[in-house]
């Protein structure tokens, strides 16, 4: 498979999340895209919580980059970083913040689920839900995230589409007027293609 930015991630795969496969850092925040999958931050967003702080930057301080309030104490990340009253990082001071210890033992089991069949998917789209929730950031409990017609699991391992938004000539999409799409949650909430 090609890896044409050489950031461990195939370009077919990058298509699918929407990344570029071109940079190996698509959103500039200082982590490569591959990081970013790593650390469950978006790679399509350069500030994943929306707290003010790059991801690459709250990497390197010990916050989590898909947690405005890293140690949950009512104060986000960037004013603590400035006031230097972040707490509890690292509870058991092994020099690897807990957010981090945590997501990737949930990664391990996960991993090994999946070669034994047994991965947590809620919605039966082909993607494990800590896959989902930290790889690809689509909706555990909706198989068709984008409302396009096509699975998640489909779009990114089939399609190598983004199953986050609807890719224009590839998917399947819902074409103008049709509100009778049932995901669980209601009818469809109006997501109109134009041709």
């Amino acid at each position: 498979m090609t890896d044409t930015d050489r950031d461990h991630l195939p370009d077919e795969f990058e298509d699918g999340l929407g990344t570029d496969p071109q940079h190996r850092d698509t959103d500039g925040d200082g982590l490569s895209d591959s990081r970013e999958l790593r650390f469950g931050s978006d790679p399509r967003d350069a500030d994943s919580d929306g707290d003010g702080l790059r991801d690459g930057r709250e990497v390197f301080l010990g916050t989590d980059p898909m947690d405005a309030d890293t140690d949950d104490d009512g104060a986000d990340d960037r004013v603590e970083t400035r006031a230097g009253t972040l707490s509890n990082l690292d509870q058991d001071h092994d020099g690897q913040a807990d957010w981090l210890e945590e997501r990737d033992r949930g990664r391990a089991a996960d991993d090994m689920a999946q070669i034994d069949g047994t991965a947590v998917d809620s919605d039966g789209d082909g993607l494990s839900d800590v896959v989902e929730t930290f790889f690809t950031h689509t909706d555990p409990n909706n198989p068709d995230t984008d409302l396009d017609g096509t699975q998640d699991g489909t779009e990114v391992w089939q399609d190598h589409t983004d199953p986050r938004m609807v890719n224009e000539g590839t998917d399947h999409a819902w074409r103008a007027g049709h509100d009778d799409y049932v995901d669980g949650v209601g009818e469809d909430p109006g997501v109109y293609i134009e041709d």
